[in-house]
């Protein structure tokens, strides 16, 4: 119904607003991801990324949103239900419809309209009363999560790839509903299971730490961590599937530096035209007596490729915790406008401090105290005063990722009261 289509882009304009965070159609994962985790502290409802976005229409799908969805956007915003949303709402919906119309309505001729309307009418009540039962059969809420049960267990200790077992019991969910396995907050690696079945097999590519769901049509019922160690440096290819692993001979220098060389992506048919791969260095082991409220972590690093689709020089480190992760962005100066640092109360504003110059190396320093951060790059202060009070949680593992390819010079990483507890100089 084109009332009720306007009523949800009503919404989520009014969700724009409340965030303050610009048009949802630029927002990133990450915002998508933060969206999602005050959600769900604002109503105890866990709408997906992949909701998100779909909502949004960065995502095509065709199918309405379920009642499920539709409450929850209405609770965070302070209404009882959606119903209420609609009712109470007072939003410009005649803008709305102006911005979002796809096509103008014909006019009707004025021979026969006391006839149709005659035939509408009653049609229109039947109706109303459907699609009123069939939002009531909706909104039936899902059995107790308690009900359910979800672990798992690993092929291997560590390394990958790595297959994980995984035991569920989704017996109270009914025929009629869908149920998922997911590995982690990327919805792309969800998969539907039978609900009558009680094993399912997984592979992971990529050491981290994640949180596997068990998921039922839209709604979380179930997640526990699963940890998967790198057994040391590990280099990589990003691929869309299975990445290109690489040993830690092929890579690791007597100059003192971890770098992977063009020749060896070219070589290995990996083509660096016209999109450009993301090479990764992951370092996953937990780090005792570190956890993210007092930390130091400093290293030196530099992009190895500016050519073609990789002129920008995309860079990332990821400090991996329990549960997410503290990660800087670089670009060249000229390429800093899709960057984004986070801290807890969202997208930090500037990102001018973030350009950088890759033709020598480049020093970033990230200091945390008492879940306070402070970062430096090439030592000078880029941003103060991060808000980091999401409590604390362990250091679990390094990532860092260049477009094309690139370097680390040094690793080093301190504890609470400065100790330190990790150093690599390679």
């Amino acid at each position: 119904m084109e009332s009720d289509d306007i009523n949800i882009k009503g919404c989520l304009v009014e969700i724009e607003r409340q965030l303050n965070w610009g048009p949802g159609e630029a927002w990133t994962t990450n915002d998508f991801k933060a969206l999602s985790d005050k959600v769900h502290a604002a109503t105890g409802t866990n709408l997906s990324v992949a909701t998100l976005k779909r909502l949004w229409g960065t995502i095509d799908y065709q199918s309405k949103p379920t009642a499920t969805t539709l409450n929850a956007l209405a609770q965070y915003l302070g209404h009882e239900n959606w119903k209420a949303y609609q009712y109470a709402s007072s939003l410009p919906k005649e803008d709305i419809q102006k911005k979002h119309a796809s096509a103008p309505a014909k006019k009707k001729r004025p021979i026969g309209i006391i006839v149709s309307l005659l035939i509408i009418l009653p049609l229109g009540a039947w109706l109303l009363f459907y699609i009123s039962n069939k939002d009531q059969e909706e909104v039936k809420p899902l059995p107790d999560a308690s009900l359910f049960s979800f672990s798992s267990k690993q092929a291997v200790s560590e390394g990958v790839p790595n297959s994980v077992i995984f035991d569920y019991d989704a017996s109270p969910a009914s025929a009629t509903d869908t149920v998922f396995i997911q590995q982690s907050w990327d919805e792309r690696l969800r998969q539907q299971v039978p609900h009558d079945k009680k094993v399912h097999t997984s592979i992971y590519y990529y050491p981290g730490y994640f949180q596997a769901k068990l998921v039922v049509n839209d709604s979380i019922v179930k997640q526990h961590p699963v940890y998967i160690t790198s057994m040391g440096w590990l280099p990589l290819v990003e691929q869309e599937k299975v990445p290109v692993y690489f040993k830690v001979e092929d890579v690791i220098k007597g100059n003192g530096a971890l770098s992977l060389p063009i020749e060896k992506l070219t070589s290995n048919n990996i083509h660096l035209q016209p999109e450009t791969p993301w090479t990764s260095y992951f370092y996953v082991r937990p780090f005792d007596r570190v956890k993210s409220d007092n930390l130091v972590f400093e290293t030196e690093i530099r992009n190895d490729f500016r050519e073609g689709a990789g002129i920008c020089q995309h860079t990332e480190i990821h400090l991996l915790l329990a549960g997410g992760a503290l990660i800087v962005p670089l670009a060249i100066k000229g390429c800093i406008s899709g960057l984004a640092l986070y801290d807890v109360d969202g997208k930090v504003e500037d990102p001018t401090p973030l350009g950088v110059n890759f033709s020598d190396w480049v020093k970033v320093r990230y200091e945390v105290n008492d879940m306070t951060g402070r970062l430096f790059i090439n030592d000078e202060l880029a941003y103060d005063s991060l808000n980091l009070h999401f409590g604390p949680v362990e250091v679990v593992g390094l990532k860092f990722r260049f477009q094309g390819t690139g370097s680390i010079n040094y690793v080093k990483l301190w504890g609470k009261d400065k100790e330190l507890v990790f150093e690599e100089n390679f």
